[in-house]
């Protein structure tokens, strides 16, 4: 995410918090309806989840999103529902099953010396939840952290991407029409508002998108001190060793690579493959372009458009400067600017100091390296920051080991794509440049809550260590010293 959405009700505002009354009206409103949300129960908060997943279940409301999204993008119905509504239904399954467990009170063990206390903490929401969702999935990615945080308690307000504003209109009458806005409350607009949003106090805000615009957003909560959650990306890297099955990895490799376009933050954005398996890799990465998208890929149906004018020109240039410097392209290379189509497209002879190699693909342009040694494969993985996610194809243990044990991810996938983030139970999220904090299950319900502690005194006191300290007092003291 890099640009922010105009929404039609709030043209012509600059950046001043202020030149948003309905924003700072609705601020205040959820402000006060914070102590209402904080005291409702597992049940209650179940409840209103749900509503969300009865409006999904709603056949007209499903085929309203998958219109959207094409009209945004591109975006085939198959993908829409795998990708967008399967996993929104998941995490809202997920919750209902285990929200109970997740707020209940945790005692704690207390040390002998401090006998007559009981200790125990409890979950209490944040408070006020600011989501800045991105366009490469546009309704999941702005629909799962707010189900967290109103699992947690909190109030939400929800900022979807102006680059798909068919889908954020649809995401705002949703929550229109399902949710009070003291609770939950959708504003499009662009840069301004977010801005805007970015200036108030939150008690978390939850953003996924680049790690540039992750620095700014962190920049803003540093100065109210609101916590945060950053989902980013990065070049999440493959490597195929030398025992992998080709067939059947390339083609897990393709759908994980061209799916949605390949703007997906947890894509493979470069594969290091063994030379032992250069010919073969080469043979099928065609055969299966071909099987997908057919040997005329721009007029399938099965392939999304680029987000943008901007972004497609972006990945053209990509593409025509790498060629340039001596890359070569053996499948796909093609670019209509106009219509916002690039090909499914491989690139070889790569080296570490084109952009290519440099920066987030976000598109389906697909480089390859060729290795011979292990080393090699960790040398370039370290080079650079450490990934969102890493894909390991092969067969051999010992090869799968050395590749986890001596790089660094947010996530791992052996002989599969992009599904750990299918996984509502599995911790989702990156380190370092590929983000900060984890999602998901209790993880997301932990994100949007204070683990307060409570301890309390039943019996007995600890008044013979009080002033003045005499000789006798130094002498319990130093007994309790034995017991720590």
């Amino acid at each position: 995410m890099s640009e922010i959405a105009q929404s039609p009700t709030q043209k012509d505002h600059n950046t001043n918090a202020s030149k948003f009354p309905e924003l700072d009206r609705i601020y205040s409103l959820q402000k006060n309806n914070l102590q209402t949300l904080k005291n409702r129960s597992a049940r209650e908060r179940i409840k209103a989840i749900d509503r969300i997943r009865v409006y999904l279940s709603n056949e007209e409301n499903q085929e309203l999103l998958c219109k959207a999204m094409y009209q945004d993008f591109g975006k085939p119905t198959a993908e829409v529902r795998v990708t967008e509504l399967v996993p929104t239904l998941s995490h809202i399954t997920e919750i209902k099953r285990n929200l109970h467990r997740w707020m209940r009170n945790s005692s704690h063990p207390v040390p002998i010396q401090f006998i007559g206390l009981n200790a125990k903490s409890k979950f209490e929401p944040k408070g006020q939840a600011l989501v800045i969702a991105p366009w490469n999935y546009p309704f999941f990615l702005s629909i799962y952290p707010a189900l967290y945080a109103i699992a947690a308690g909190c109030s939400v307000i929800l900022k979807p991407s102006e680059l798909t504003p068919t889908t954020s209109a649809f995401i705002e009458k949703m929550f229109h029409e399902l949710f009070e806005p003291a609770e939950v409350r959708v504003f499009q607009g662009e840069i301004s508002i977010t801005t805007a949003m970015l200036n108030k106090k939150w008690g978390h805000i939850f953003f996924t998108g680049s790690p540039a615009v992750g620095k700014i957003v962190m920049e803003a909560a540093s100065k109210t001190l609101s916590s945060v959650s950053l989902e980013l990306g990065g070049k999440s890297p493959c490597v195929l060793d030398e025992s992998a099955n080709v067939p059947k990895m390339v083609e897990r490799l393709a759908w994980g690579k061209f799916v949605n376009a390949g703007q997906t933050c947890i894509a493979p954005d470069y594969v290091m493959v063994h030379e032992s398996k250069r010919a073969d890799f080469e043979k099928e990465i065609k055969r299966v372009i071909e099987k997908f998208y057919g040997e005329k890929p721009k007029q399938s149906e099965d392939l999304a458009r680029i987000i943008s004018t901007k972004h497609t020109q972006r990945l053209e240039e990509l593409i025509n400067e790498s060629v340039t410097q001596g890359a070569k392209v053996i499948v796909g290379g093609k670019v209509d600017v106009e219509s916002k189509y690039v090909s499914p497209t491989i690139v070889i002879n790569v080296d570490s100091n084109m952009k290519l190699m440099q920066e987030e693909i976000f598109g389906p342009i697909l480089p390859v390296i060729y290795y011979s040694s292990n080393d090699e494969v960790i040398q370039q993985i370290n080079r650079l920051e450490k990934p969102l996610s890493m894909y390991i194809l092969s067969s051999k243990r010992k090869n799968i080991e050395y590749f986890t044990n001596n790089t660094s991810a947010g996530g791992t996938l052996v002989n599969e794509f992009l599904l750990g983030a299918a996984i509502p139970s599995v911790p989702f999220g990156g380190v370092n440049n590929s983000g900060i904090g984890k999602a998901y299950s209790l993880h997301g319900f932990l994100e949007f809550s204070n683990e307060r502690a409570v301890v309390k005194r039943s019996f007995m006191s600890i008044k013979f260590i009080y002033p003045p300290y005499s000789p006798r007092v130094q002498k319990i003291i130093g007994w309790l010293k034995r017991f720590s």
